[in-house]
């Protein structure tokens, strides 16, 4: 919805719809995660598919050739979600 149709509604509607929001994105979320935790096993019990884990290592060398690109991309997509990735990334 739009900007104003959403500031036009009563304080405790938008309140509502936020937290219903809120809580429809982390259940599907939820589905998301075990439907992909699910795909990935039976991929893995297929033997069909290699999966290469790199080292730690490789993942330091892979961050920082990405510096380029999450500089270039932080005003298209916003810095702060861009944080967001390097820290998941480096986590892992």
């Amino acid at each position: 919805m739009n900007k104003k149709f959403w500031e036009g509604l009563p304080v405790n509607t938008r309140t509502e719809l936020d937290k219903a929001m809120k809580e429809a994105t982390d259940y599907a979320n939820e589905v998301a995660d075990k439907d992909n935790e699910d795909a990935l096993k039976a991929m893995k019990a297929s033997g069909k598919t290699d999966f290469f884990q790199p080292t730690a290592a490789e993942r330091e060398a892979l961050c920082k050739l990405m510096q380029p690109v999450y500089e270039q991309m932080g005003d298209r997509v916003g810095k702060d979600l861009i944080a967001t990735i390097q820290k998941e990334v480096a986590t892992k």
